[in-house]
């Protein structure tokens, strides 16, 4: 509103309503119609703050002209100085709060529950002893590229289902290899329409995984 009541008499008011509108176009158009990627990837809204920040500028130097043409006691500005001080504290004090909870960890087998510090690394290290080069591991759980990283391996991820297994086990032209989370939903069902193979159970990290490598033909 401040942009457009002073669009006629301001000329800086005029070129930051030019700066802003790429911005603000950019990023209500990826929220509003890239939908699914912005609940997905909480970094969606990040291309608003741009828009957002002059924005905020702007409104709060509108809002100290008005105060300044009502009041012209020293104690009402000193008051208002001080307002203007606290919302920035306040402002400041919101912006690391909001960044330290963007900062937690991806959890790749239950994404409710925290895991512990380095065990996406540690299990992506173990997938890449356990299993050699060139082999393809299929996993019950959402490992988002983070295990391929680590284990320097082909990780087909979310397969939940014995049916989901068997459309990759059926006829694979690669050596394969899987790595179960036993407290997942419909585990033991997977385990148990494995093709045969070698199959052992390991604890990492306190969590219970099924190993199982396809025997080779």
């Amino acid at each position: 509103m401040f942009l457009w009541l002073g669009r006629r008499t301001s000329q800086g008011l005029r070129w930051c309503a030019f700066a802003m509108m790429p911005m603000t176009v950019a990023g209500v158009l990826y929220v509003v119609i890239l939908r699914n990627e912005s609940f997905v990837h909480d970094f969606a809204t990040f291309y608003l703050i741009g828009a957002l920040a002059m924005a905020g500028g702007l409104g709060l130097e509108g809002l100290l002209a008005r105060f300044d043409g009502r009041f012209q006691s020293v104690a009402s500005r000193v008051l208002a100085t001080l307002a203007v001080a606290g919302l920035f504290v306040w402002l400041g004090a919101s912006a690391v709060s909001r960044a330290e909870s963007l900062r937690s960890p991806f959890s790749v087998l239950d994404a409710e529950k925290s895991e512990p510090p380095g065990f996406i690394p540690a299990l992506g290290r173990y997938l890449g002893r356990a299993f050699p080069r060139g082999t393809t591991i299929l996993c019950n759980f959402a490992s988002n590229d983070s295990l391929d990283y680590y284990s320097q391996r082909d990780v087909l991820n979310n397969l939940m289902t014995p049916a989901d297994w068997k459309a990759f086990t059926a006829d694979a032209h690669t050596p394969l290899g899987g790595i179960i989370w036993l407290g997942a939903e419909h585990a033991a069902e997977v385990a148990a329409s494995l093709p045969p193979g070698e199959t052992c159970e390991v604890t990492l990290e306190g969590y219970r995984f099924a190993l199982w490598r396809a025997k080779t033909r």
